[in-house]
């Protein structure tokens, strides 16, 4: 029995096929990619940390391995500037993707968004270079199309 390949029984049986198919190998995709993304999403924040101290300038790939070496302590400040109990981290605890008092896990758009100004939570890196202490800042703002994110770094004298 030959196929009628003009039916639209055939059309939308192929049509049917083929979207599933093809998005069960996009969706195995995805998954298996999961944490490969997440990986390179936390190195270019490391990176990015790291690429806003003076003199400094990292890849991605070596990010990994030099933020303890610069960054000494993670905190996260309340409204009024003052630590929240908790959340003080040094270059030798490990960052725990699912800490919600870890400040390398502080999403500040999400905090701008959707939290009331007295409960936001703002992260701040202590880090050293050339015996010298850096705050690194992330700060966030409304731009034309999209959110503009970036790093400040301030030395420790509150004016560089």
């Amino acid at each position: 029995m030959a196929i009628n390949k003009d039916s639209n029984t055939y059309t939308i049986s192929f049509a049917v096929i083929l979207v599933v198919v093809v998005g069960g190998l996009l969706a195995f995709i995805s998954t298996s990619l999961k944490p490969l993304q997440e990986s390179n999403v936390k190195n270019e924040k490391k990176q990015n940390i790291l690429n806003c101290l003076p003199g400094l300038n990292f890849e991605r790939s070596d990010a990994e391995a030099n933020f303890n070496v610069y960054v000494k302590r993670r905190v996260i400040l309340d409204y009024s500037g003052n630590l929240i109990e908790g959340s003080e981290r040094t270059f030798e605890n490990e960052i725990d993707v699912k800490d919600e008092l870890e400040a390398f896990n502080v999403n500040l758009q999400k905090e701008y968004r959707s939290v009331a100004v007295s409960d936001r939570k703002y992260p701040l890196f202590e880090c050293e270079l050339e015996d010298q202490t850096y705050y690194v800042i992330p700060v966030t703002g409304k731009g034309l199309w999209d959110a503009i994110w970036g790093y400040i770094s301030v030395k420790s004298d509150g004016e560089t």
